[in-house]
């Protein structure tokens, strides 16, 4: 075996898009270990070398996104309106990654419908937070405001979420995320 950092990510990432694409298709409970380790081309000692359960997988391919969402913060933005520069990033983030909804649409419902995987998602949603709340606050934001605005920007986001999986996709993310952002104000009756 190769010590070679990247071979091991290449590995890694491998079994992450052979999960996810057999899982889609195939439903979880359907798809084994030996199954995604043919896909990925790796061993299945390979794939339980990265991850201990098939729900590892599904939560490792969420958590990608949180690096995407701290990188979407906008530093002289937090330093004014730190729940502007949270939920902006999460749109940012939202409107340059369309063109995978139906995938992403496709494993909420994978998600939703797989009592361990629903059991898992609130690690992501947390994950998400902390390091949006982590951002915010190296960037100058009070730690406070910094935590408030990242539960309210992810907060939203899974009001989204749940709203998308109710609606089947019919509407976009992005456009449920902007309306429950909008809502915000309404909340203290300013809206």
């Amino acid at each position: 075996m190769s010590n070679r950092p990247g071979l091991a990510a290449d590995r890694r990432n491998a079994v992450i898009d052979a999960a996810i694409t057999e899982f889609v298709r195939a439903g979880f409970e359907a798809t084994t270990v030996d199954v995604i380790a043919r896909l990925a081309g790796v061993s299945r000692r390979t794939v339980f070398r990265y991850f201990a359960a098939k729900e590892d997988i599904v939560v490792a391919w969420s958590m990608a996104t949180g690096p995407m969402l701290a990188a979407a913060i906008d530093a002289e933005l937090t330093r004014r309106a730190p729940l502007v520069a949270a939920t902006s990033a999460v749109l940012c983030h939202l409107g340059d990654n369309e063109h995978i909804q139906g995938l992403s649409l496709e494993v909420a419902r994978l998600i939703e419908a797989t009592p361990s995987l629903k059991a898992r998602a609130h690690e992501k949603y947390a994950a998400w937070e902390e390091l949006i709340a982590d951002t915010l606050a190296r960037q100058g934001a009070d730690p406070i405001a910094a935590a408030m605005a990242a539960t309210v920007a992810i907060g939203g986001l899974r009001v989204a979420v749940t709203q998308w999986l109710r609606l089947d996709g019919a509407r976009s993310v992005l456009a449920l995320t902007q309306d429950a952002y909008a809502a915000l104000p309404r909340l203290n009756g300013d809206g």
